[in-house]
């Protein structure tokens, strides 16, 4: 066997699938905490927008937020973070998140970026009826926070 052992080659090979399983360990811990604290921040997200709390949901968003809104159009994006705060708490204030019931959510990591799925229950219109949207979102992780970098609403 070209100077290899079937022990030799054995052991090889045990210490080939040993490195490598001890090498992604820490790849699958890290992603599977990504995903539960991008979890814990989008329900934090959602939560400070129910209960009116400006400061709090605008915390969650990047400085350079993006977002399709609902009924299609182009890509909006925010020329500062006054604008955002501007609209979050017309929105807020409008009632446009009192009501939100997410289901489905779906979160996904790939190192310092994450995608959210879901679909919301709530109103898409300060005064609207109350329908189902779906919702994705992006989500990035600066300085150790993770913060939605885009938005997209999409009717059903």
């Amino acid at each position: 066997m070209n100077g290899f052992t079937r022990r030799g080659l054995l052991a090889i090979f045990a210490g080939t699938v040993s490195i490598a399983v001890l090498g992604v360990a820490p790849v699958l811990v890290s992603s599977i905490d990504d995903a539960a604290d991008v979890k814990k921040e989008f329900y934090a997200h959602v939560a400070a927008a129910q209960a009116g709390d400006v400061d709090g949901y605008l915390q969650r968003h990047h400085p350079q937020l993006s977002r399709f809104d609902f009924g299609g159009g182009v890509l909006k994006e925010f020329a500062s973070r006054e604008e955002q705060r501007a609209e979050a708490a017309a929105n807020i204030e409008g009632g446009l998140f009192s009501m939100i019931e997410v289901r489905d959510l779906h979160v996904k990591t790939f190192g310092g970026h994450s995608a959210v799925l879901a679909f919301y229950l709530g109103i898409t219109s300060p005064g609207g009826p109350t329908v189902w949207t779906r919702r994705s979102e992006t989500w990035v992780k600066e300085n150790g926070q993770w913060m939605e970098a885009h938005g997209h609403w999409s009717d059903l």
